[in-house]
């Protein structure tokens, strides 16, 4: 399926360079944060806050409660968020990986970050993928095992015992910030501007337009020799 690309480009020159929009998804088991009184929102905004101060520009984190307007098209929604964003934080927890749509996401999100290194080859290799490790999932079997070990490759950021007390605590505190210096580390990272179809046009015109001097120059050296 393909996503909608966001739109790290900007208005390009060549040898211009740019980095990815601090445009994030949060995907979770939204019955974790009912049962959690709303604890996996405040993680979020905790994490979303942080980020914006380490980097000093305004950060989107996608979350659906809070970003899909009543009566829109929930699964439709989502896709446009995914194909949005730069950046993946999924919220692991026994439900999590017993959900069929946060296995969804977690494809989704991988085709999008191919989309981008196709995009931006000069990426870093480090993941976009930035899970954090809520409750243990250990002897939990995951309804789709293929989207559990894509997340199992990447580092966990474990928050299972910080949880009890809340992200209120120093402990907690300190750990944001540390997940926030991750994640500021990718966003920070210079990448090319991709020339527009404008600008690309341009260049192919003028390839064609130096090879066919090229070719001219050659046929002209050629006729001076017979003569």
């Amino acid at each position: 399926m393909a996503l909608q690309r966001s739109d790290s480009r900007k208005s390009a020159t060549p040898g211009r360079t740019t980095t990815l929009e601090p445009i994030g998804f949060w995907s979770y088991a939204r019955t974790d944060n009912e049962a959690a009184g709303n604890a996996l929102t405040v993680l979020r905004l905790a994490l979303k806050h942080e980020v914006m101060q380490q980097l000093g520009r305004d950060v989107s984190l996608f979350q659906d409660v809070a970003a899909i307007p009543w009566g829109a098209g929930w699964k439709e929604e989502i896709e446009r968020a995914i194909g949005r964003s730069t950046f993946f934080i999924p919220i692991i927890t026994p439900r999590f990986i017993q959900s069929a749509e946060c296995a969804r996401e977690m494809w989704l999100f991988i085709e999008r970050q191919n989309e981008l290194r196709t995009m931006h080859p000069d990426l870093p290799q480090q993941s976009l993928i930035f899970p954090i490790l809520y409750i243990d999932v250990t002897g939990i079997e995951p309804i789709d095992p293929a989207a559990f070990e894509q997340i199992q490759e990447r580092q966990f950021q474990d928050f299972t015992e910080l949880r009890i007390d809340g992200v209120g605590n120093p402990a907690a505190k300190r750990w944001v910030a540390n997940v926030a210096k991750e994640l500021c580390a990718v966003l920070r990272h210079r990448i090319a501007v991709p020339p527009s179809p404008e600008e690309r046009e341009a260049l192919d015109r003028e390839a064609r337009a130096a090879a066919e001097a090229r070719a001219l120059a050659e046929r002209e050296a050629e006729a001076a020799r017979k003569q």
